[in-house]
């Protein structure tokens, strides 16, 4: 690259920040001569500490902020014994992010008043997000203009999977297109951690969240979806529209074509949705336990407009049981109505075919 198309390349501005003590600004007022020798124009900003680079360097421009340290004169520093309120943590935290705020817990030096902060930050925000007025100006934003509908989006997701209800409250509700739409995305945005929700409402009695929530499972990609899925692309006795976004979601997580899928015979799907449901019968099943030794389990409630899913914390045994002997999801249950259809189908088509055979005789 020629010098001449080196100097096109480069910036004609260039900002340094410096200050405190001549550690920093002596390198910089370096830089910023070197940096001027070459053309550019230079910017400095600074505190009142670094003060400016003087009569040595007068047309470099000087901007001087408010600056301080982390712990002791800083911002960070004033909130060591200080009564926060809640809105003033949220405000904090909306602002520059919740990565920040683990930076700082992590952040030896500041501990341990960087802890307790990031505490009292997620005890609010986990506050916050139970607040259902906040959650639907959330939701509402996500059909907004794409800035908001950003914003919105991470910010769900920060909050976590307490506010899948009331997203699919919402698509039970709404036959219009853009919200559906909206709430969709936003499930997929989720990824897996709403993957055991979705799951939980294929049992919707409504048939948009079905179709919804096997498309999201598609979109998202995880195979723990594959034996739920599996029913519904294959019973001949669901709507066309279930079928077929089934099929969609078993595509996309398989990565084969449907219509590779529909040579699968009925019978081996039902075998597979047996197996799985043994392994639950047999207790081969591993649950993800947390602290409390119990594991997290979503089910369908309600119907119509008035249904969702919800979540509860119980025992491994209890979660056994809901899966395989009350839950509707149970793979066991669907294998035996996939069977059940099956054969519907063979002894209708056998005695059509007898019936045909007795008139032409």
């Amino acid at each position: 690259m020629s010098r001449e198309t080196l100097g096109r390349a480069l910036p004609r501005r260039v900002i340094l920040a410096a200050g405190g003590t001549g550690g920093h600004m002596f390198p910089a007022q370096a830089l910023a001569r070197e940096l001027l020798g070459r053309g550019l124009e230079v910017a400095l900003i600074t505190d009142r500490r670094g003060g400016g680079f003087g009569p040595d360097l007068p047309q470099v421009e000087t901007h001087r902020i408010s600056a301080g340290a982390l712990a002791g004169r800083g911002a960070f520093g004033k909130l060591k014994g200080a009564v926060v309120d809640d809105k003033t943590l949220l405000q904090l935290r909306d602002k520059y992010g919740p990565s920040d705020f683990l930076r700082l817990a992590q952040a030896q030096e500041l501990q341990p008043l960087s802890n307790e902060l990031l505490r009292k930050v997620n005890a609010a925000f986990r506050k916050r997000g139970a607040d259902p007025i906040y959650i639907n100006g959330l939701l509402d934003s996500l059909e907004g203009g794409a800035s908001e509908r950003e914003v919105a989006t991470i910010t769900l997701r920060n909050i976590g999977p307490i506010v899948l209800p009331r997203i699919i409250e919402r698509i039970a509700t709404t036959n219009n297109p853009k919200r559906l739409t909206a709430m969709g995305s936003a499930l997929v945005d989720f990824g897996g951690p709403a993957v055991p929700a979705l799951i939980a409402a294929l049992d919707a009695d409504v048939p948009r969240v079905q179709t919804t929530a096997q498309t999201a499972l598609g979109m998202i990609g995880s195979r723990d979806a594959v034996p739920y899925l599996w029913y519904f692309a294959f019973n001949t006795k669901l709507t066309p529209a279930s079928r077929m976004a089934a099929a969609g979601a078993l595509s996309r997580i398989l990565k084969t074509r449907v219509s590779e899928l529909r040579k699968t015979a009925p019978v081996s799907v039902s075998r597979e949705l047996a197996r799985v449901a043994l392994q639950h019968f047999r207790r081969e099943y591993k649950w993800n336990t947390g602290p409390d030794r119990n594991v997290e389990v979503w089910s369908w409630t309600g119907s119509g407009a008035t249904g969702t899913v919800v979540k509860k914390r119980v025992a491994p045994r209890i979660a056994r049981e809901l899966v395989i002997i009350h839950h509707p999801q149970k793979p066991l249950s669907y294998a035996a109505q996939l069977l059940i259809g099956i054969l519907e189908e063979e002894l209708n088509a056998a005695a059509a075919a007898l019936q045909a055979h007795i008139i032409t005789g």
